[in-house]
């Protein structure tokens, strides 16, 4: 039996230059695109709902969006853990941020319809 290297691939190929240009084009001024709430356009009496608020990027999110004016309604399953979210945001930002929360299950709608009621009773005169 003979072998025959004629067709035989390379071990290693380089890579196209296709591919390159998609790496470099990914990696180029990576820190100017770094994920950084701008403080442009400001938000003012604009309102936000961010689920989640009270930990991870939710918590970022809520911080980002009331650093830039906005008033927040941070959405959460756990009433005590988004009370104390709210601490620390008003900690941190030193004055008094518009922040409230509302504690619903979105995965339960009997929730989110007493949650939605709850603050609307908050939110009325």
């Amino acid at each position: 039996m003979k072998f025959s290297t004629k067709g035989a691939m390379r071990r290693t190929t380089p890579p196209k230059s296709w591919v390159i240009r998609i790496m470099w084009g990914a990696m180029w001024r990576q820190k100017k695109r770094a994920i950084v709430c701008p403080s442009e356009p400001r938000l003012d009496g604009k309102l936000a709902l961010v689920t989640g608020g009270n930990g991870g990027v939710g918590y970022r999110t809520c911080r980002g969006l009331m650093q830039r004016g906005a008033e927040v309604i941070m959405v959460s399953r756990n009433a005590t853990r988004a009370e104390q979210a709210c601490q620390r945001l008003r900690e941190d930002l030193g004055e008094e941020p518009p922040i409230s929360f509302v504690a619903m299950d979105l995965g339960d709608l009997d929730s989110v319809l007493a949650g939605t009621r709850q603050h609307a009773r908050r939110a009325s005169p």
